[in-house]
């Protein structure tokens, strides 16, 4: 049975700062973070123009920044700091 809890995010969308929480099952935190902002911000329409021409299952690196994501962070509540995402993170999701 997977425990699942919250992992609390701040990041900015054009500028505009935003404060968040999603579910998480806890292991990945980094990459639950990213995945969540790309679901959330990057619209279907564009990954389906990424993945014309390549196989059915591949989709392309989705690019938080070009979307206006940027200054992003998430609470590690183990130990009670904020840890920031480098900007590369943010262009290869």
């Amino acid at each position: 049975m997977t425990t699942t809890k919250q992992i609390v995010i701040k990041y900015s969308l054009h500028g505009e700062e935003k404060v968040d929480a999603f579910d998480s099952d806890g292991m990945d935190k980094i990459n639950g973070v990213l995945e969540y902002l790309a679901d959330k911000y990057v619209s279907a329409q564009l990954i389906e123009a990424q993945a014309r021409g390549r196989e059915r299952n591949q989709i392309g690196k989705r690019n938080l920044i070009e979307h206006g994501v940027s200054d992003v962070s998430y609470f590690d509540d183990e130990d009670s700091v904020w840890v920031d995402f480098p900007d590369l993170n943010l262009r290869n999701v």
